[in-house]
């Protein structure tokens, strides 16, 4: 087993030595701007090199394709057949980190087109269909809000049965068992034509926020607290928000989540220089709120536009 020490917030050994974020989509044009933003935070002040997340590097991977072909890229196969007492969830909570996959879903939990079908098929195995899938989530979802998911409202969905870890194309391929569902709208539709580029950027912006926030809840109630229900999540696949159906260009949804992803696991700031840098991202007036100077709070305080202006020019 692997060696490791107990950290500052006294956070269990979890055989956890790095954080993969995957962004992943069959749009070229999308993994270009990913890559472009990337490139351009690199050019910042800071680097990939200052992200950090439970207390580990976190590396961000492009991948330009399908969930087949990011499995023999990352070649994640748990390789395990465990056959004692205590059954196959309680194992892997204990001893395995896993992966979770965005699903950008709808208000009702419906996952019959495009990405969703496509990530519905991954979870099922044997005589457990897309379809069980798509009822597997709504049943976990819709008895908790009722029969209607709010937009932009996270939550983790678990698959945990003993013949999903035999069986599963998810578990087998990429050591996923769950899903991260989103409703990135109500039903689809263009969300471009209703709001302008400023708007979207936030839209976008807020979306992953909140996707890396339901994240980190579920590994704080893991490490910190002992919950062992789950396992520690190590790889997160994210793939393109509101650019289907709701049309939002690439350009602005590749800047949008790279800038969330880099600020939210960025280990060389303060959280409140966090705070600012997000509302100097999303076009606000942070200093209704904070006075820089007061705090002692060293950031770039030169007016930031993302509809105009690269990413490594934020910090």
């Amino acid at each position: 087993s692997s060696h490791c020490h107990k950290n500052a917030h006294n956070m269990p050994c979890q055989n956890i030595k790095k954080f993969q974020i995957v962004l992943l989509d069959l749009n070229k044009s999308i993994c270009d701007a990913w890559a472009k933003s990337i490139h351009d935070f690199n050019k910042s002040l800071f680097s990939t090199k200052d992200l950090a997340w439970v207390d580990v590097p976190v590396e961000i991977h492009v991948h330009n394709g399908s969930f087949s072909s990011l499995g023999k890229e990352l070649k994640k196969r748990p390789a395990f057949r465990y056959e004692g007492q205590e059954g196959y969830h309680k194992e892997i909570s204990k001893n395995y980190t896993t992966t979770t996959i965005l699903s950008p879903g709808n208000s009702i939990g419906y996952m019959g087109g495009g990405f969703d079908k496509a990530l519905a098929n991954l979870f099922s195995h044997g005589d457990f269909s897309w379809r069980h899938t798509e009822k597997h989530v709504q049943g976990q979802l819709l008895d908790l809000y009722k029969g209607y998911l709010t937009p932009t409202n996270a939550n983790l969905i678990e698959f945990s049965t003993d013949s999903f870890y035999r069986d599963s194309k998810a578990w087998n391929t990429l050591s996923a068992n769950s899903i991260l569902h989103m409703p990135t709208m109500r039903v689809p539709r263009p969300l471009v034509t209703a709001t302008s580029e400023i708007e979207q950027y936030r839209y976008v912006f807020d979306c992953t926020w909140e996707l890396l926030s339901t994240i980190n809840k579920a590994n704080i109630e893991t490490l910190k607290w002992g919950d062992d229900r789950h396992a520690v999540i190590s790889t997160m696949i994210l793939t393109g928000i509101g650019t289907g159906y709701g049309g939002i260009p690439v350009h602005i949804v590749g800047k949008a989540m790279v800038a969330a992803i880099v600020i939210f696991t960025n280990h060389a700031l303060y959280r409140i220089q966090k705070s600012i840098y997000c509302l100097k991202f999303l076009h606000e007036d942070y200093k209704k709120l904070v006075k820089a100077d007061e705090l002692d709070v060293h950031i770039n305080t030169d007016d930031f536009d993302p509809v105009v202006d690269s990413l490594d020019k934020l910090f």
